[in-house]
């Protein structure tokens, strides 16, 4: 049964260190296994992908835990807000007072790559919006394989540009 915790308590902080915890897991696992795999250790690449899944269903559970059904574009965006504002140029500030640029510098690219999720939440959430709208209403239709955008109630059948079908399509 999901319990609701006090953002306040040391619980919550606990749940929170246990999902990034098994996430890292997950995520070490996934780069160990294709390394092993490249180097021609079948063997051992099987059993880190099998850790790597295993890692990632415990995560899964703390974020259940921690979220329950709020896990929405909503939150995700506010996260992705906090990521590319506070949490990335802190740490590149930091690594810019120990000295380290190159480092500092991925900090910031990263906190660029977060502003770019942020992007694609918000263009979800329009999108979201935008089917809310009613029927026959012109759209502004945009090719997701080169940017080619057409006004219309329906996408077109086939991109004029790339020549990709109608679901490579997305309303804007």
């Amino acid at each position: 049964m999901l319990m609701h915790y006090s953002k306040d308590s040391e619980s919550f902080n606990c749940l929170h260190r246990a999902f990034e915890h098994e996430a890292c897991g997950h995520v070490k696992y996934t780069i160990l296994s294709d390394k092993a795999e490249k180097e021609g250790h079948a063997c051992l690449a099987g059993l880190y992908g099998r850790l790597a899944k295993e890692e990632l269903a415990h995560a899964k559970g703390w974020y259940e835990e921690i979220c329950g059904e709020e896990g929405t574009p909503e939150g995700c965006l506010e996260e992705e807000k906090t990521d590319a504002s506070f949490t990335y140029p802190r740490m590149a500030a930091a690594a810019e007072l120990d000295g380290y640029e190159q480092l500092a510098d991925r900090f910031k690219a990263a906190a660029c790559a977060e502003e770019g999720h942020g992007r694609l939440i918000e263009d979800y959430i329009a999108d979201s919006e935008a089917a809310k709208r009613p029927s026959g209403e012109d759209l502004v239709w945009r090719c997701a394989v080169c940017g080619c955008t057409h006004t219309g109630t329906t996408p077109p059948k086939q991109c004029p540009l790339c020549g990709f079908g109608s679901e490579a399509f997305s309303y804007r």
